[in-house]
C-alpha cells in the first residue's frame, strides 16, 4: 500500500514538473578560455588564451589597461582562438577614467576574423571582417548627438572605418550614454543570434541594470571570429580599463510549427524565463513531497483499533474462495 502510494505521487510530480518547464527556453554554456577575470594569469607567469601588446599592460588582480593616461598611445588585448558558436553572448565590464576632463580617444570591442592587427579603428584596422562596437568619448567632427557614443559597425573587409568623422559613414546605429568617471561599475552585454540580431546593451552609474542601446537586425558576419579589445589616445588621454570578460555560447530550442526561434527580449537575459519557471518547479514539487510525506506519516500511525479492523477483514476475505 505505502509502496503504490509513493509511486503515485512520484509519477504525479514528474509529470507536473515537466508541465512547467519553458518549451521556449534559452540555455548558455560558459566558455572558459574565452572568459577573462583576475587573476588574468593561469599558467605560470601567464595567459594561455590571451595575449595583448602596444601599450596595454597587466596589473595581474586588478585590471587589464589598454593605455594608460597618456598621449599617443595604442593597445590591443586579443583571445588567442577563435569563438566559434553560432549564437554567443559576451558580457565585460570596463572602466574609463581620467585625471583631467579632455577625454580621448576610446575603446573598441571586436569579434573578427583578424586579430592583433593595429591601425586607426581604435587601435585595430580600420577595414576588418567582423563586428566592431567603438566606445568612443571624443568628438573628432561635429554632430548633433552627445559623446560619449557608442556605435555599432559591421564589417567586410572593404567597408573603412573613418576616424576623421568618428565612423558617420560606416556605422549602423548608435546610442549616447555617460561611461566616462562613474562610481559604479560599467557594463556592456552584446547579445547575438545567427540570421536573427545583434543587440548591445549598457549600464552606468544612472543605469544599473541594463538598458538597450541598439539591435542591428540580421548582421552578416563571419562564422567564426577573434575576440579584441582595443583603445588609443591622441592629444586627449585616459586610462581605458578591461576589469572582466565571460563569453556564454546560446542554444536555442525552436518553437511553434513554423519553425521560428524565440528572440531573447530587449533589456533582459531570457534566462530569466526559465528561472522562473525553475522556481515555480521546485515549489510545486516541495508542496507535493510535503503532502506524500503527511499521508504516508497518517498510514503509518492510524489508530491502532482500526489497524485491528483492517487486519481481521483482511484475513477474513482470505477464507473466501
Amino acid at each position: 500500500m505505502f509502496s503504490k502510494t509513493i509511486s503515485s505521487f512520484a509519477l504525479v510530480i514528474s509529470l507536473l514538473a515537466k508541465s512547467v518547464v519553458s518549451d521556449d527556453s534559452v540555455m548558455y554554456y560558459d566558455i572558459k578560455n574565452l572568459s577573462l577575470k583576475p587573476p588574468y594569469i593561469n599558467q605560470g607567469l601567464r595567459n594561455v588564451d590571451w595575449s595583448f601588446g602596444n601599450s596595454t599592460i597587466m596589473e595581474i588582480n586588478n585590471y587589464i589597461r589598454l593605455t594608460p593616461n597618456l598621449p599617443s598611445k595604442q593597445g590591443w588585448l586579443w583571445s588567442k582562438v577563435p569563438l566559434i558558436s553560432s549564437s554567443w553572448e559576451i558580457e565585460f565590464e570596463y572602466k574609463i577614467h581620467g585625471k583631467n576632463n579632455n577625454n580621448g580617444d576610446g575603446f573598441a570591442f571586436f569579434y573578427s576574423k583578424e586579430r592583433a592587427v593595429e591601425g586607426d579603428a581604435f587601435g585595430n584596422i580600420q577595414n576588418f571582417k567582423g563586428m566592431g562596437i567603438f566606445f568612443d568619448t571624443f568628438a573628432n567632427s561635429k554632430h548633433g548627438y552627445a559623446f560619449p557614443r557608442i556605435s555599432g559597425m559591421v564589417g567586410d573587409g572593404q567597408l573603412t572605418y573613418n576616424r576623421d568623422n568618428d565612423g558617420e559613414d560606416s556605422v549602423i546605429d548608435a546610442c549616447s550614454m555617460k561611461i566616462r568617471d562613474q562610481n559604479h561599475s560599467t557594463k556592456a552585454k552584446i547579445v547575438y543570434i545567427k540570421d536573427k540580431y545583434l543587440e548591445v546593451s549598457l549600464t552606468n552609474d544612472e543605469n544599473t541594470e541594463y538598458v538597450n542601446c541598439f539591435t542591428i537586425n540580421n548582421p552578416q558576419l563571419p562564422n567564426s571570429g577573434y575576440i579584441g579589445f582595443t583603445a588609443s589616445t591622441g592629444e586627449a588621454s585616459d586610462n581605458h580599463d578591461i576589469i572582466s570578460v565571460t563569453t556564454k555560447g546560446i542554444l536555442e530550442k525552436f518553437v511553434g510549427k513554423t519553425g521560428q526561434r524565440k528572440m531573447i527580449k530587449n533589456t533582459k537575459p531570457a534566462l530569466e524565463v526559465s528561472k522562473k519557471d525553475t522556481k515555480f518547479s521546485i515549489f510545486v514539487i516541495g508542496l507535493l513531497l510535503t503532502i506524500c510525506g503527511f499521508v504516508i506519516y497518517t498510514l503509518k500511525n492510524v489508530n491502532p483499533n482500526h489497524k485491528k479492523y483492517f487486519q481481521s477483514k483482511s484475513r477474513t476475505h482470505g477464507h473466501f474462495n
